[in-house]
């Protein structure tokens, strides 16, 4: 009876360290969003984590202000990026981008603007190919 007793707690002890263990996946996971026509986009999620952390090293330094210059109306954006985890409900990141000829232009959840130069729109356009 001592066996059998020690013989399922060895058991369980071995079946709840491997169901700790089993998931160290990344549980953060990038929507990209293409606008199909200006009132839709289709998604497109990965957990690839480094595509992840280029694009929020991209827009970790970025001075957002309120948007004052960058008229959004009758235009459609190019990418529309989301950064979460997956267990969640808050965003960590949600941005709308428009690419020109000199980098993009950014408006973030809040309404708030920034411009990136022409290496970090190539950058994120590099990393939002999924």
């Amino acid at each position: 009876m001592k066996v059998i007793i020690r013989l399922l707690l060895l058991l369980s002890l071995v079946v709840i360290i491997a169901g700790c263990t089993v998931n160290n996946s990344s549980d953060t996971i990038l929507s990209v969003g293409k606008a199909t026509n200006p009132h839709d986009a289709q998604f497109k999620k990965t957990n690839d984590s480094k595509k992840i952390k280029i694009i929020n090293d991209v827009f970790k330094e970025k001075k957002w202000s309120a948007n004052k210059e960058f008229d959004v109306r009758e235009k459609i954006p190019d990418l529309i990026l989301e950064i979460s985890k997956s267990n969640e409900g808050f965003s960590a990141l949600i941005v709308t981008v428009y690419f020109n000829e000199n980098g993009a232009d950014v408006i973030n959840f809040k309404g708030e603007h920034t411009v990136l130069n022409k290496d970090e729109a190539d950058r994120v356009k590099e990393a939002a190919s999924i």
